[in-house]
């Protein structure tokens, strides 16, 4: 890759996003979408979702990437298969599918870095949505 004029070696695999994105929600409590989530593991968890009739959400798991392991691999898939659910955080259904955009922009942009930079708390403020820091 070229940048700025200079060859740069290709840098390392990013985070994988997992998401979901549905219209209806065919579930009654947002206990059972819990259940489901808290069910998934490695490669299959998710971190983001919209049920646009419903809400959007993101998860927090507690984990963290150990650097010092250099096959980026056997890196990644340790993280996902030892990172442990810790929450899930709802939107309100009247902002599911802006509070998604807002949640997955900010994982582009901060997690992975493949975006512009955008103030994306100050979206966030005005619809009285906190957007998770913690990446």
């Amino acid at each position: 890759m070229i940048s700025a004029g200079n060859p740069l070696k290709p840098r390392p695999l990013t985070k994988i996003v997992g998401g979901l994105l549905s219209s209806t929600n065919g579930y009654s409590k947002e206990e059972t979408i819990e259940t489901n989530i808290k069910a998934m593991n490695g490669l299959g968890t998710l971190d983001i979702g919209c049920i646009a009739d419903y809400g959007s959400f993101y998860i927090n798991y507690n984990g963290k990437e150990d650097s010092s392991i250099t096959n980026f691999q056997n890196r990644y898939d340790q993280y996902y298969e030892n990172r442990q659910f810790e929450s899930l955080v709802f939107s309100s259904k009247e902002n599911s599918l802006v509070t998604f955009f807002l949640q997955l922009t900010r994982y582009l942009q901060q997690a992975i870095g493949t975006i512009p930079a955008i103030d994306l708390n100050s979206y966030s403020e005005s619809i009285d949505f906190k957007i998770d820091e913690e990446l």
